[in-house]
């Protein structure tokens, strides 16, 4: 199960490629506390083309010449990005982020 979007998450859209821009989608695991990140970009065809930023509170997606701003999402606790897993869908063109809430 799924809970609400977390504080701060929801759709937005960022940037422009043909009027097409990125939007996102950040949610909580209520079971074990993980973040996943869902990104739309309709206009990348490969992971390659990404750039993807991470640190213990905040991701940045950016997709030069395609997205002219990178998506910034401020995560609402501190997580272990060095355990984060990404993973592009290239038929749905989804960028999906897992994140481990950080052991302090």
């Amino acid at each position: 199960k799924k809970s609400p979007p977390a504080s701060g998450g929801g759709s937005v859209a960022t940037g422009s490629a043909q009027g097409q821009g990125m939007s996102h989608q950040l949610t909580q695991q209520a079971s074990d506390g993980t973040l996943q990140l869902t990104v739309k970009l309709p206009c990348v065809a490969s992971m390659d083309a990404i750039q993807l930023h991470l640190s213990a509170q905040e991701v940045v997606v950016a997709v030069p010449g395609v997205y002219d701003t990178p998506l910034r999402v401020a995560l609402p606790l501190v997580v272990d990005d060095a355990s984060a897993r990404a993973r592009f869908n290239k038929r749905a063109r989804v960028l999906t982020v897992i994140f481990s809430h950080a052991q302090l």
